[in-house]
């Protein structure tokens, strides 16, 4: 097996990288979710000009953005805030793509709950 350079993740079982810990899991949640909030400001939506212009939209692409760093500590409330201002975006025609968020978001509501409670969300 080829040496790794000493910055790297030490691999253990048959050369994997270890798991992400939960403080890195949540750093990484924070860059998505300010990266996902410039993408929503990057690409306008048909009609974002006609509903209060920039401010509007700013606020819009942060309420569906940035809530989505604290999935793994609140999925349910996140998916809820992510869900509403997504559909106001969407009908607003604000931001593109709008129910990228709440995919993420949902995402995350699913692969926490459990079984039963699952089955009763897809139902």
């Amino acid at each position: 097996m080829a040496q790794l350079p000493p910055t790297w993740p030490t691999p253990y079982r048959d050369g994997a990288v270890r798991p992400l810990r939960r403080g890195e899991l949540v750093a990484v949640d924070g860059v998505t979710a300010v990266v996902l909030t410039a993408l929503f400001l990057a690409l306008p939506g048909p009609a974002w000009n006609s509903y209060g212009g920039w401010s509007a939209r700013i606020a819009l692409a942060a309420a569906m953005g940035l809530p989505l760093a604290l999935r793994r500590a609140r999925p349910a409330a996140v998916c809820a805030v992510v869900t509403v201002a997504s559909v106001v975006a969407s009908v607003a025609g604000a931001v593109r793509e709008p129910f990228l968020a709440v995919a993420l978001a949902l995402y995350q509501v699913a692969v926490t709950a459990p079984a039963r409670r699952a089955r009763i969300l897809a139902s």
